[in-house]
Formats: C-alpha cells, structure tokens, sequence
C-alpha cells in the first residue's frame, strides 16, 4: 500500500514539472526572464515591439522577430511602435515607418528599410529623401504627396509618441506583452525562446 502511494505521488510530481504550467514555472521567472510593469494585464493577446529602423539593436533582433511571426500563434496580434527620442534622424524612422504602413508597404519595404540605413549607411535625412525612396519603391508621387500630408498619417505620428511615452520607453527593442509584461532581452537568444516566452506570458 505505501509504494502505491508514494509511486502516485511520483507520478502527480512529474505531471506537474512536464505539464505547460510547469514547463513556464521551471523555464522563466519575473525578475530574470521579463518584468512586469505597474498596471493589469490586457485581457487583449496582444504583443508590441518598440523600435526604431536608426537603431542597430533593432536591426540585430529583427531576425529574431521575423522568425517568431512565422509561427506565431493567429490568435495573438502583434504591433510595432516606432520611437524617436527626439533625436531628428529618428524621426525620420518613424516618419517612414507609418508611411510604410499607410501605403500597404509595411512588409513589403521592412527589410529594405532597415538595409538601407545599416547595410548602406544611407538614414533618411529630409522628407525629400523619404519621397524619393517611396517613389524609387513604385508609389506614385500624387499618392505619396496624398498619404503624406493626410490627417490620418498626422494623426499616427502623435499617437506613436503618446504611447512612447505612456510605457515609459527609454531604449529599444523594447517588448510588452499584453500592456504590462516586458520581456528582458538577455533571456532571448532565438525565435524558438522569444516564442516560449510569449505564450507563457500571454497565459498568466
């Protein structure tokens, strides 16, 4: 009778160490792996990236990032944010950035953009040079003079720095997962990790 029991015992123990709960408990913890930010949770499975195309840690990551949405799961969402700083390159970042976006070529011109600053060491310094480079990418000029002064791009730009400034970022990459849960980048050495870790934390 006491081997029965302690072999049930056994049994319940390794339940719990290979169950998913289990798994997340053993593989991260708060304080090391991500943080958790003052506030609750979003009830919304969303993921968000702060970045900007001038930063060099961003361009690094963006692998990482690219190898996560490929199997990621399609009941998450996933956004980026681009950040300035103030600094005047960096906006222009983000200025194409939300051009991109607007223009249906997010995807499309993501690597190229990024490519184009540190591969190519050409950043964007005037508005010109932005227009220059949608138009060389197949926008026409009256779409792109239309896009660009409409109030809706306009409207992005601010909205982009509120949130910037509502989460308190203070250097990129930075990644929150549902509004208060933000990952410790030093805990993710590959997509394979950054996937793990964000279903962990979209289920607590």
């Amino acid at each position: 009778m006491k081997h029965r029991i302690l072999n049930l015992y056994l049994i319940m123990g390794l339940s719990l160490i290979f169950s998913p709960l289990g798994m997340g408990q053993a593989l991260f913890q708060e304080g090391v792996d991500y943080k958790v930010r003052p506030g609750l949770p979003s009830s919304t499975l969303e993921f968000k990236e702060f970045f900007s195309y001038s930063c060099p840690h961003c361009y690094e990551f963006d692998s990482v990032i690219a190898g996560y949405l490929k199997s990621a799961p399609e009941e998450y969402s996933f956004k980026r944010i681009p950040v300035s700083f103030g600094r005047d390159t960096w906006k222009k970042s983000a200025q194409v950035y939300t051009l991109a976006q607007f223009l249906s070529l997010k995807e499309t011109l993501h690597t190229k953009i990024f490519e184009r600053i540190h591969k190519e060491h050409k950043p964007f310094k005037n508005d010109q040079e932005i227009k220059g480079f949608f138009i060389a990418n197949g926008v026409t000029e009256e779409r792109f003079n239309k896009i660009s002064n409409s109030f809706a791009v306009k409207s992005r730009y601010k909205s982009n720095e509120l949130l910037n400034k509502k989460y308190s970022i203070s250097s990129v990459p930075t990644l929150i997962v549902r509004d208060v849960y933000q990952i410790e980048l030093r805990s993710v050495k590959n997509s394979a990790k950054l996937r793990q870790l964000v279903d962990y934390l979209m289920r607590l």
